[in-house]
């Protein structure tokens, strides 16, 4: 008996899974290509449906990357959420330096 037992088998619906995984990304991605504010919900349900096809199908290499992507969502929620709430801080907005300066703006004389 493996040490692993107690995870469950491949079963039928796993040959479409990653299908499922597939769109479910691309529509998640796009979402966030248009700007929509729920996109980050999407993103979110997006990594449940990653971590169920991880666990189905015993791809545990793939369990980093989904806690980042998870992680990822919920702070571009928070972010997003902040920024319309007309929250900001100084720590997310562009350093001084990337901004133009007055001089570079101006015509050579």
């Amino acid at each position: 008996m493996s040490v692993l037992s107690f995870l469950p088998q491949p079963c039928p619906m796993t040959e479409y899974f990653d299908w499922i995984v597939g769109v479910t990304t691309i529509a998640a991605s796009e979402l966030m290509v248009r700007k929509k504010w729920y996109a980050w919900l999407a993103n979110l349900a997006n990594q449940g449906i990653w971590l169920t096809y991880i666990y189905l199908n015993k791809e545990w290499g793939l369990l980093p990357l989904n806690f980042f992507l998870t992680f990822q969502a919920v702070r571009g929620l928070r972010l997003w959420l902040r920024d319309e709430r007309g929250h900001h801080d100084k720590k997310d907005s562009l350093p001084d330096a990337a901004a133009p300066s007055p001089s570079s703006c101006t015509r050579p004389r």
